[in-house]
């Protein structure tokens, strides 16, 4: 990978972070691992955010798992 996907995987990041209203990267990760049912404006802020990194594939932002 070059400095410029590095740099690219900061940014949406750091974008996702405020899309899910989290300040430090330890919160982000909690709430990234722990969201069962996700509210329907986070999802969609979510997926504005992989939007603007032109990642649109469903399988590339979420992993849906059984309960």
């Amino acid at each position: 990978r070059g400095l410029g996907d590095v740099y690219k995987r900061q940014l949406l990041q750091e974008d996702l972070m405020k899309a899910l209203g989290t300040k430090t990267k330890q919160h982000y990760y909690q709430k990234r691992k722990r969201i069962t049912n996700i509210p329907v404006q986070e999802k969609e802020a979510v997926e504005k955010v992989f939007a603007k990194y032109e990642i649109t594939d469903p399988n590339e932002i979420w992993d849906i798992t059984p309960a």
